[in-house]
């Protein structure tokens, strides 16, 4: 894995340039700010990438109470043509005279429940509410966390 980023690069340096495409394109996107590589010997061991904080509701937020999702896609039934370059007068018009027939569709969307850990954090030390996880799976999941980075 570090081999493989070290010579291919760090996501965190494809973010902090793609992200730079996407402000020069004129894209809505966080500025970005840094990238930091850290190397253990020659090799990328970890990768941090850094953006300004744009302040806005989060899709758990959004999605909180009921909402609907808009679709639009192409009929999967319809037989495309097979279509190849045309080196003639772009004059007569770009893409293909077949009509497409689209799908739209609104799909009513109520979550189960969104769940946000510090919330729950804050109602189990604030307000002596019950906090969904137990110790005993807490300490399960520290022990396969720790098993995984000694595998490494």
């Amino acid at each position: 894995h570090s081999l493989r980023h070290t010579l291919k690069g760090s996501r965190a340096k494809r973010n902090w340039l793609n992200a730079h495409r996407l402000v020069l394109l004129k894209i809505a996107t966080p500025e970005p700010l840094a990238y930091v590589d850290q190397y253990k010997g020659p090799l990328l061991w970890q990768s941090y990438f850094v953006a300004r904080f744009v302040p806005g509701p989060q899709v758990h937020e959004i999605l909180r109470d009921e909402t609907v999702i808009e679709l639009r896609y192409l009929d999967p039934k319809q037989k495309l043509p097979l279509r190849r370059p045309d080196p003639g007068d772009p004059n007569h018009g770009w893409g293909t005279p077949d009509p497409l027939r689209w799908i739209e569709k609104s799909i009513p969307v109520k979550p189960k429940k969104t769940w946000n850990i510090w919330d729950e954090l804050y109602g189990a030390v604030r307000k002596g509410t019950r906090f969904p996880i137990s110790l005993d799976q807490a300490v399960e999941v520290m022990r396969v966390i720790g098993a995984a980075k000694n595998e490494r």
